[in-house]
């Protein structure tokens, strides 16, 4: 049964409302019959009957509402933590963050607390939305990145497109693989910066370079692990290099790139 049919029971239900034996009355007195005690006892149960029916109707209509806008709540504390949502997407939630879905009235639709790496599953007819602050984010299939930064949110793409825009406002920005774009604190739309190679190393446990500039990598390096890096010579920066390493040892990272470069990384 719908809302609509629902809401024309609650609106019209009044109890005593079906008055049977006034009218049975008036069709037994125009035949010349008289009345039948038995029979105005058994629709007098029946108008009970009915008018319990309908109670349990809007009884059920409230249960099963209330059930629908049911929130589930999942939270990281000092680690990072995955959470696999009902239609197969994960969500890698960074340390302290928070995310609330509705599983039974909208699996596609997360409010997120803090930051988070996204990997939707794939559906064109289900748009997948993330709420954050006054930041929406809208894809169909895709990997990226939500985060606070001090001046608002910010978002990294890793893999797809997504529109990102501020609450409430159809035009915003299309970001794609590479691309990282932050919406200020009271902005109306967000605005594009240099993208960020691994934006998700923190949820992956990965760092993957390709063609990237060695300079480049040891200033993510240093964000990542709060260091400082050098290298000499100091020419040797520009070189280019591809690989993958785990984030579980910045030695074992820099003694690969000594040895495949032939440079000497110094940190402090």
């Amino acid at each position: 049964m719908d809302e609509r049919k629902l809401g024309f029971v609650l609106k019209h239900f009044r109890d005593g409302s079906m008055q049977t034996e006034d009218a049975l009355r008036k069709v037994r007195a125009a035949a010349g019959k008289p009345a039948a005690p038995e029979m105005k006892a058994r629709w007098g149960r029946y108008a009970i009957y009915g008018a319990g029916v309908a109670a349990a109707v809007v009884a059920a209509f409230l249960i099963i509402n209330t059930r629908l806008n049911e929130w589930t709540e999942y939270r990281a504390d000092a680690a990072a933590s995955q959470v696999t949502l009902s239609d197969g997407s994960t969500v890698t939630l960074a340390p302290g963050a928070m995310a609330r879905v509705q599983i039974r009235k909208d699996p596609r639709h997360v409010e997120l607390d803090g930051g988070a790496f996204f990997e939707v599953a794939h559906d064109e007819s289900h748009p997948f939305t993330v709420s954050s602050g006054d930041a929406r984010i809208r894809v169909l299939g895709t990997k990226f990145v939500v985060s606070d930064c001090d001046a608002g949110k910010s978002v990294d793409v890793v893999e797809g497109r997504v529109l990102f825009t501020a609450a409430d406002k159809e035009d915003g920005v299309i970001l794609k693989k590479g691309m990282f774009a932050v919406l200020e604190d009271g902005a109306t739309a967000p605005e594009l910066h240099s993208g960020h190679l691994n934006p998700a190393a923190w949820a992956t446990g990965l760092f993957s370079y390709d063609d990237a500039r060695l300079c480049d990598a040891l200033d993510e390096l240093e964000g990542y692990y709060n260091v400082s890096l050098t290298v000499s010579p100091a020419s040797a920066s520009t070189q280019t290099f591809s690989g993958k390493f785990s984030t579980g040892s910045l030695d074992d990272i820099i003694y690969a790139l000594e040895s495949a470069l032939g440079v000497k990384i110094s940190r402090q």
